[in-house]
């Protein structure tokens, strides 16, 4: 039986590598004020990331809707 609500979105990026992992909401809320906003191409990527428990991992990761 496979879980219905399990998205892979949620604990990885765009090409599947895993997402950074913060223990905490504050860890994350420090990275996420650090952040350049350039993708790893240097291009421009969205502003308004937010943070989100993870519901695979239990960890919180910085993310878009």
């Amino acid at each position: 039986m496979t879980n219905v609500n399990y998205k892979p979105r949620e604990c990885f990026n765009n090409v599947g590598m895993p997402k950074m992992a913060y223990r905490n909401k504050s860890e994350a809320k420090i990275s996420l004020k650090r952040m350049e906003f350039k993708t790893s191409r240097g291009t421009p990527m969205q502003r308004n990331a937010q943070i989100y428990k993870c519901s695979v991992c239990k960890f919180h990761h910085i993310g878009h809707k």
